[in-house]
């Protein structure tokens, strides 16, 4: 079966296929799409019968549905055949598996995903009798150490996560993107679209209540940043701060993520699923689990929490600002891309009407239009760096749920607290209910502040070092772009340098 097409891009300008391989084409021409762009800026598709690489930056790109037909223009795709009743029952069986798919899947360009972006659940103001006086298993009790650090459960491990693949379903009709995500030290590789990814976040944030679950910062990236770019750098950043988190890595729902095969065990796969979406320690009842190493005594921390909570709040603007500045000069530079692409052009033509002149002369202004199209490669290409915007946003993500969620939390209880014990210290006696409840809220306070402080020592302890090593990467980034851009110049000036040098007659009579 031939390549799905995954749409049409209509020529901006001419371009001429500097080796074998690349397609040459006009002004106003249609190219089917089979391989969209990737971080080097070029695409592969058909035109006229032949198939090739051109560069992004001369179309405009329009994704479609998928079809199998040859590119001649835009064809009218036709709907699938009907299920035919000679099919094998093995066949079958596969179609009725794909389809009790349907209301679980997702195109792969965002569409429809937005359904996992759903608001965050607040328990602060939730009622902690019931559920403190529950019973739960010791095995699942989160320790915090005399430091306000986690305990780890389970040692660190190494995940990486490739370039999708694009896979097909419905007989090639359906085709999406798989990021193989590998745990080398425990032996694991299973296949994971975006979908999952945010299944697996809505699970962690209705189990975790007040730990800053990681983004999946797609919806920022994708029609702001790099419209057409795939989604591994922020699929990777959100699967390495989970596994980095001390609690996250250890829960059962992450290892089932990252260990059972979704296609070559689906029945384990699914069971899983309907396991964790029933998990009955969720919300409220993660306060039950918590056991500080020491009693929250003084004010040293509630003073600390305070005050960590006004530094952080006053630097989110300042991280909106840079996010925006960065989306900004991706956008300039593929406008600039576009100007590089019409001024090599025109040195082109210029070149063209110089036909009486050398060859050598012709060929040096022809190497500064050739320098312009690169230049105009390397920007599309560059445009598409996406690793420090990721790390602003999750940043500005893990700020935004510290200050608004997790700390504004323990002090909302906080104060609940101490007005109750200010009023139970005024009665002469208590009601034994009474005692009862002021047990539990200090409890729930003891808790809330224990996980705050934890989460904030997390935070400072790998978010902050995170992001140097990326603002590292940028600026090396950075550098190599403008190496690259300079490389182009260089190239064009030496071929200037070989023109001949053109003599004017002695005088001119008029």
């Amino acid at each position: 079966m031939a390549d799905p097409i995954l749409g049409y891009a209509n020529t901006l300008y001419e371009y001429n296929g500097v080796s074998d391989g690349e397609l040459s084409f006009g002004k106003n021409a249609v190219i089917a799409v089979y391989e969209e762009a990737g971080d080097d800026g070029w695409m592969e598709g058909e035109l006229n019968g032949t198939r090739g690489f051109f560069p992004e930056a001369y179309v405009e790109y329009t994704p479609g549905i998928g079809s199998t037909s040859s590119a001649a223009g835009l064809a009218i795709i036709p709907p699938p055949p009907p299920l035919k009743t000679s099919q094998s029952g093995e066949n079958l069986a596969q179609l009725s598996s794909n389809l009790g798919e349907l209301d679980t899947m997702y195109d792969d360009d965002g569409n429809g995903e937005a359904g996992y972006y759903q608001p965050e659940p607040d328990y602060s103001d939730a009622d902690f009798d019931s559920y403190l006086n529950t019973d739960v298993d010791p095995a699942l009790a989160l320790y915090i150490s005399s430091s306000w650090e986690w305990q780890d459960a389970l040692p660190y491990f190494d995940v990486d996560v490739s370039s999708p693949d694009k896979r097909k379903k419905f007989a090639g009709m359906k085709s999406y993107k798989a990021y193989t995500i590998t745990t080398a030290s425990q032996s694991w590789s299973v296949e994971r679209r975006l979908k999952h990814c945010q299944w697996l976040r809505v699970q962690l944030v209705n189990k975790f209540p007040l730990i800053p679950v990681p983004v999946i910062p797609v919806k920022e990236l994708v029609g702001k940043f790099a419209p057409r770019e795939d989604k591994t750098a922020a699929i990777a950043s959100f699967i390495e701060n989970v596994v980095r988190h001390p609690v996250l890595r250890a829960t059962d729902v992450v290892q089932h993520f990252l260990s059972v095969s979704a296609q070559a065990d689906k029945r384990t796969w699914k069971a899983g699923k309907r396991r964790f979406e029933k998990d009955p320690i969720t919300g409220p009842m993660f306060y039950r689990t918590i056991v500080p190493s020491a009693p929250v005594t003084g004010t040293d921390v509630p003073n600390f929490i305070d005050s960590f909570m006004a530094r952080a709040k006053a630097t989110v603007p300042a991280m909106g600002k840079a996010e925006s500045t960065i989306i900004a000069l991706g956008a300039q530079a593929r406008n600039v891309a576009q100007l590089y692409i019409e001024s090599g052009q025109c040195f082109r033509v210029l070149a063209e009407t110089m036909g009486s002149q050398p060859p050598a002369f012709r060929a040096g202004i022809e190497a500064i239009g050739d320098a312009m199209s690169g230049m105009a490669i390397e920007l599309t290409r560059h445009a598409k760096t996406q690793d420090l915007l990721v790390r602003l946003f999750e940043w500005h993500s893990t700020v935004t749920k510290l200050t608004d969620s997790v700390l504004r939390a323990e002090q909302k209880q906080r104060t609940k607290y101490l007005a109750a014990a200010a009023r139970a210290s005024k009665k002469i006696v208590n009601t034994p209910v009474e005692v009862t409840r002021l047990k539990s809220q200090e409890q729930v306070v003891m808790a809330m502040t224990s996980v705050a402080m934890a989460e904030v020592t997390h935070f400072l302890s790998s978010q902050l070092l995170d992001f140097k090593a990326a603002l590292k990467a940028y600026i090396t980034r950075e550098l190599d772009h403008h190496r690259a851009m300079v490389a182009h110049w260089e190239t064009a000036l030496s071929a200037v340098d070989a023109m001949p040098a053109s003599k004017l007659p002695g005088k001119l009579k008029l």
